[in-house]
């Protein structure tokens, strides 16, 4: 595993902890995060065997079972924290179990089979942050939409990277068939044309995820703060999105300024209204 994370909850381009989060929120978001990170971190370590990364997932999961002696930290510090405010691990567990298909998985064929590997990996982070702020469970078809939205596009930001580092494509088959890109495309200095237009089809799927997680904000019932970081999300996930149409994924890093997380918050604001 690497020493230190890959990324941090400040750069994500995602809203991880933002300020407007009471204490008590914030430290379990950010113990979830670092979970989630390290797990992540794990399994897309090149450098470690499909054996080592395993057994590392083994011991983060132990970290979460209390285990000190056997447990990874962020995995103990998390179980610290759900047992001191009574919450259940079952989303952070589910995740493990994403983290463990990203060992042996490299390619998905449809989008059905992409979004079932979101529905481990992104959407327990999202219910989890629903539970935490008390919303009922029929309100996860707003955070399921909205994380696996941000999953689609932030997955397609490190398409390259996936790609020569993992041999893995979070782009499902049949649409690179459908639009006529190669792999090899996907590894270029730049995206030709067909790569172009499947990555405006990959950012509209995601939009459309974010069209349902806005339209959720606006039933009866939900907590203020709860829509305000869905509507967060989702603001940053349209941004990220229209970057990555409008620049090239496979020329430069694509990613939020700190501008233009300041315009989405100002977005999700409007939800409010």
């Amino acid at each position: 595993m690497a020493e230190t994370a890959t990324r941090t909850a400040d750069s994500e381009d995602f809203p991880v902890a933002p300020f407007f989060l009471p204490g008590k929120y914030k430290q379990l978001a950010l113990a979830c995060y670092r979970f989630a990170r390290t797990g992540d971190d794990i399994a897309d370590n090149p450098k470690l065997s499909v054996y080592d990364r395993m057994r590392l997932l083994d011991d983060l999961e132990s970290g979460l079972d209390g285990e000190e002696d056997a447990g990874l930290a962020p995995g103990l510090v998390l179980h610290t924290w759900l047992k001191e405010h009574g919450l259940e691990d079952r989303w952070p567990r589910a995740m493990l179990g994403a983290f463990r298909d990203d060992v042996t998985r490299q390619r998905f064929r449809d989008y059905t089979e992409l979004r079932g590997y979101y529905e481990l990996s992104a959407n327990p982070a999202g219910r989890f942050l629903a539970d935490l702020m008390g919303v009922d469970p029929e309100h996860y078809r707003g955070t399921d939409a909205v994380s696996t939205g941000l999953g689609l596009v932030t997955n397609l930001r490190d398409v390259k990277w996936d790609l020569a580092e993992l041999d893995r494509i979070y782009v499902p088959l049949n649409a690179m068939e459908h639009f006529g890109v190669a792999e090899s495309d996907l590894c270029a200095n730049a995206a030709n044309a067909a790569t172009r237009k499947l990555i405006a089809h990959h950012v509209g799927r995601a939009g459309k995820l974010f069209d349902v997680a806005e339209k959720e904000l606006n039933l009866p019932g939900q907590p203020m703060m709860f829509r305000l970081l869905v509507g967060l999300a989702s603001s940053y996930g349209r941004a990220l999105g229209h970057k990555l149409i409008e620049r090239d994924p496979l020329v430069e890093p694509v990613g939020l300024s700190k501008l233009d997380r300041l315009l989405c918050f100002f977005r999700a604001l409007g939800f409010m209204l």
